[in-house]
């Protein structure tokens, strides 16, 4: 079961992974679809969601889910200090 999720979340990753350097998720801020709770993303990705995808609105913004659940998460880049 394992082996099969994480197959899962590479297939996923792929496109994202081999167009460009994953980005640095401790710089994100991530709202969760299901709850509205704001978390860093490395928080969420030592919770196993994957990037599942990628846009651009001035700068990077990413789309988090959870395999296991199905749960999203919006991810915006934390403005520079």
């Amino acid at each position: 079961m394992r082996r099969a999720l994480a197959a899962l979340v590479t297939v996923l990753a792929a496109p994202i992974a081999l167009a460009q350097p994953a980005p640095d998720l401790a710089a994100y801020d991530c709202t969760r679809i299901d709850d509205g709770s704001t978390v860093p993303g490395d928080r969420l990705a030592r919770q196993g969601f994957a990037i599942t995808s990628q846009a651009r609105f001035g700068s990077v913004n990413l789309m988090l889910t959870q395999p296991r659940t199905m749960v999203r998460a919006n991810c915006f880049r934390r403005p520079a200090q």
